[in-house]
């Protein structure tokens, strides 16, 4: 029986690698999405690899730039 397309990477894509190198960037995203959602960020939209890693627009029209990156590639992934 054949596995799952959801149980082994496609190797051969290189997509695979750089979302591999941007998942902490995603990761990121997704915690200041939830602070926004309960009201904890005054936060209008989130952009993704717009001028920055990520952009934030808040509700007054300004918007906050954010640089993601790791802190060593021996710590892991993060």
């Amino acid at each position: 029986m054949s596995k799952s397309p959801t149980e082994k990477y496609d190797t051969s894509d290189p997509g695979d690698e750089m979302q591999l190198r941007l998942r902490y960037q995603h990761g990121y995203g997704l915690i200041l999405f939830c602070a926004a959602e309960v009201g904890q960020l005054d936060c209008k939209s989130l952009w993704f690899e717009q001028h920055e890693d990520i952009l934030m627009e808040k509700n007054n029209g300004r918007f906050n730039f954010y640089q993601i990156k790791t802190r060593e590639a021996t710590l892991g992934k993060w």
